[in-house]
């Protein structure tokens, strides 16, 4: 039960992440006013 417990525990800290990290991409795109495409390029 302990296991399950942290599989779940890991498995919605890995979320918030994931989730902060698509909102801080977001953000910079809106504020610097690049698009998904230009930013591709650039690399």
């Amino acid at each position: 039960v302990a296991a399950l417990g942290m599989v779940v525990a890991m498995g919605a800290y890995i979320e918030a992440i994931v989730v902060t990290l698509i909102i801080i991409l977001v953000l910079e795109f809106k504020f610097l006013g690049l698009s998904p495409q230009h930013f591709l390029k650039k690399k």
